[in-house]
């Protein structure tokens, strides 16, 4: 399979897309890099077998990215029939009856745990924690692009709130602001008929916060110095909503 790795990417997913036109839409990078992919990752899991933990355990990375990737479980076994059958295709007279049942069986093992891996990993438990990892990130991209930022909350109706402050006596004033704001910002929206983003700014003598809609479902307030460059922050603010309001779309 190493041999003619580009030739069997190509045959697998040419054959999956005539048996299941509907998953085409799954796969969003060119077809030759993907079938690469594809059998790098095979040969990887195989050269591993001996130490199958590890082996199960890319296995189940793997699967949790399927999740975000949009696949479902009822894909495994469609996968399943098309890898063998693109195997027999590659290997050709040597492909034995033994064979097919071997690697058959050692399909469905690993399916297995990919399924239970992909069950496992669209529970809400493990999305809000998912979620909380990826608007954390999105707090510390923040922080490093300005460093006069004071601290940052993300408000979520998805289960997920997460905040950072650079100074402790802060915290609670940008979580509970922004957190009765949200609700108050959402009906606003759309009693003004102005869409999902509303931005608020609250004005102190030494600190300001900015609070900016990120979707129906969120909101971002920074808390910064008075005297700082408000332009600047501003722009971050609308970024990082942007990117708030795509990554839950994700999300149930």
């Amino acid at each position: 399979m190493i041999d003619k790795a580009d030739e069997a990417g190509l045959l697998f997913y040419k054959r999956l897309f005539e048996v299941e036109p509907n998953v085409r839409s799954l796969f969003r990078e060119n077809i030759e890099k993907q079938g690469r992919k594809l059998i790098d990752v095979l040969n990887w899991i195989v050269l591993n077998l001996q130490d199958i933990d590890t082996a199960l355990d890319a296995a189940k990375e793997l699967a949790r990215r399927h999740v975000k990737y949009g696949v479902e479980v009822e894909h495994y076994p469609l996968i399943g029939h098309t890898l063998i059958w693109t195997l027999g295709k590659i290997i050709g007279k040597e492909w034995t009856k033994e064979l097919e049942q071997t690697w058959i069986k050692a399909y469905e093992t690993l399916a297995q745990v990919m399924i239970e891996e992909h069950k496992k990993s669209k529970s809400f438990e493990y999305l809000v924690r998912y979620l909380e990892q990826e608007l954390s990130q999105i707090i510390s991209d923040l922080f490093a692009a300005n460093p006069d930022i004071l601290g940052i909350v993300i408000s979520t109706n998805k289960g997920a709130t997460v905040s950072r402050c650079s100074f402790s006596n802060y915290s609670n004033i940008i979580a509970s602001v922004v957190s009765s704001t949200i609700g108050h910002a959402k009906r606003l929206c759309e009693l003004a008929g102005a869409g999902n983003i509303l931005e608020t700014k609250i004005t102190g003598s030494q600190v300001q916060l900015y609070i900016c809609m990120a979707g129906p479902h969120s909101a971002i307030g920074i808390l910064y110095p008075t005297k700082s460059y408000e332009g600047m922050i501003t722009l971050l603010l609308r970024k990082a909503a942007e990117k708030i309001k795509t990554l839950l779309l994700t999300f149930p």
